[in-house]
């Protein structure tokens, strides 16, 4: 049975027990690099998990959950919000965003997963809602957000992962990730596209459409066009430290694909 997400629309917003209902759902937040399947997992895990609630854009966590138009459901067990902009490009110096994030996780019902993605992928991906703008990342970004991932990467509720280990072996993340949070499966990631929130257009557009998850996007610099691998190779001589950044993620610099 396909996922009703019109359910979740216009709600009411405020009732006495609403509170009482949702004191022990569980918050996950998909965070990360730019540009590095924030989007992708965020729909993933409202349609292949049981029990959820997919916010928008547009909610942030700070926002009363009694506002945002949340289900009364018993069975609700998990609030997914994407990309809180605590590690990514927020103006907020990163330090004091990264405070905020690890007293969320230390002390509320909050868990995390951290999209990580290899950096020539990250700075060729192009996100439609915001041209005529080519590269929306820019290196100073990624290596923001790695550096706050490598102080994450061993909390307890928090779960990196790769954006091409996703493309490649979605079904395995899926089941690392109910191993680790306790979420129920409800359809394999592999098969989730098909059912994606259709409504959120917004989001829809920025993966450039519902798509089945296809493992040929993950390395883009390899049949990249010269002044792209050109691209990569001015940024890389700008940046020189996102090449042992990107190798404490096992990542391989191998040059630029040519």
């Amino acid at each position: 049975m396909s996922k009703d997400h019109r359910k979740y629309k216009n709600l009411p917003g405020k009732r006495a027990d609403h509170n009482d209902c949702l004191a022990d759902v569980k918050r996950f937040f998909t965070t990360g690099c730019g540009r590095s399947g924030n989007t992708l997992l965020h729909f993933l895990c409202d349609t292949g998990f049981k029990n959820t609630f997919k916010t928008n854009d547009e909610h942030v966590p700070t926002e009363p959950l009694t506002e945002l138009g949340v289900p009364i459901e018993e069975n609700l067990e998990w609030i997914l919000f994407k990309d809180p902009k605590y590690i990514a490009t927020d103006p907020v110096p990163e330090e004091v965003r990264l405070r905020e994030f690890l007293a969320l996780l230390d002390n509320h019902p909050v868990y995390a997963a951290c999209m990580m993605r290899d950096p020539r992928g990250a700075l060729l991906s192009r996100n439609p809602m915001y041209r005529p703008h080519i590269y929306q990342n820019q290196p100073s970004f990624w290596i923001r957000a790695a550096k706050a991932i490598q102080q994450l990467r061993f909390h307890k509720k928090v779960i990196v992962l790769r954006y091409e280990d996703l493309l490649g072996n979605p079904d395995y993340i899926q089941q690392q990730m109910m191993y680790k949070f306790g979420f129920k499966l409800r359809l394999p990631f592999s098969r989730c596209w098909k059912e994606f929130d259709k409504n959120d257009s917004g989001s829809i557009k920025a993966m450039h459409g519902a798509r089945p998850i296809d493992p040929s996007r993950a390395k883009p610099w390899k049949i990249a066009l010269r002044e792209n691998r050109d691209h990569l190779r001015r940024m890389f001589a700008q940046k020189p430290e996102m090449v042992p950044l990107m190798e404490s993620f096992g990542y391989v610099f191998d040059g630029f694909g040519d």
